[in-house]
């Protein structure tokens, strides 16, 4: 019978066809072992190990009792008849049958490995939907599943930058800011999804959501952070804000400003054409993602 538990977006088990309902989990300890089962490489977990991460207070002889305990409520929780199936005993190890067994983390991570390979942007759509709002979230203090939480939002925060760049590059400008949003919402206190949200809405010729992407980024930086936007991120919204044009197309001169996407080269070269000659005024370098800020009180 295959065994299927999923992390991402909260913990939830089935067996075969059948839910594990959440009552089977009412005791925190067995549901800990299932996690920790479900993370380890291969799914196979030395007891010392698990005692030191679940009991690091108690004396080894006491927490090898409740190790027992947790051990064989998780196997009645998961399958009441056959549990030792679903947990079994390798001498010191103790393994999640790695035939029958499917996690959704893993799941996950080959999703995302296999878009790089593929590089078609159709290919990250499952990892970004298998992601639910990252790992555990109803276990926000367990010291066990913080490493590897951060490991699972680098991963999917890549994803979501790969698939924005590559949906830019081919003129998909809707399809790049909807994906930017997940980047928005992933990291909020970032300032680099909210300009590459400036930089796009620019590009097509949305100026009005361009100052509104920027003015979100500087509300959530002075509130949380008591900071302001970069100096880049400062030039860029000014940048925006100066061009009055009423055609919401944007000029050629703007559009050398707010970035270089492949997209756009050509129709660059056309507009720059039809523009009338202005003065070149100092380069605005694209803006550095990395940066979230700086403090007002420091300037």
């Amino acid at each position: 019978m295959d065994v299927r538990i999923e992390l991402l977006g909260g913990f939830r088990v089935s067996v075969g066809t059948r839910v594990v309902p959440e009552t089977a989990w009412r005791q925190r300890k067995p549901a800990a072992l299932v996690k920790l089962l479900a993370l380890a490489p291969g799914h196979r977990l030395h007891r010392e190990r698990a005692m030191d991460v679940l009991w690091p207070e108690l004396d080894p002889a006491a927490a090898a009792a409740n190790l027992r305990k947790a051990v064989h409520y998780a196997r009645r929780g998961l399958a009441p008849s056959d549990g030792a199936l679903m947990i079994v005993s390798r001498g010191e190890l103790l393994c999640l049958p790695a035939e029958r067994v499917r996690v959704d983390v893993d799941e996950f991570l080959a999703a995302v490995a296999h878009a790089r390979r593929s590089g078609d942007p159709n290919d990250y759509e499952r990892p970004i939907t298998l992601y639910r709002g990252g790992l555990l979230p109803d276990d926000p203090y367990e010291d066990w599943a913080i490493a590897r939480r951060d490991e699972l939002h680098s991963e999917y925060v890549a994803a979501l930058e790969e698939l924005a760049s590559m949906l830019e590059a081919r003129g998909d400008v809707d399809g790049a800011v909807r994906i930017v949003r997940q980047l928005v919402a992933a990291e909020p206190l970032r300032d680099d999804g909210y300009l590459r949200l400036v930089r796009l809405h620019a590009l097509a010729g949305r100026r009005s959501y361009a100052l509104r992407a920027y003015e979100r980024l500087r509300d959530v930086l002075a509130a949380e952070l008591g900071a302001e936007p970069s100096p880049e991120a400062q030039r860029l919204y000014e940048e925006v804000r100066a061009n009055r044009i009423s055609d919401p197309e944007l000029s050629a001169e703007l559009w050398e400003r707010v970035g270089d996407c492949a997209c756009c080269r050509a129709t660059r070269t056309v507009r720059r054409r039809r523009s009338p000659r202005h003065s070149k005024p100092a380069a605005l370098r694209t803006p550095s993602y990395g940066s979230i800020g700086r403090s007002p009180a420091r300037d």
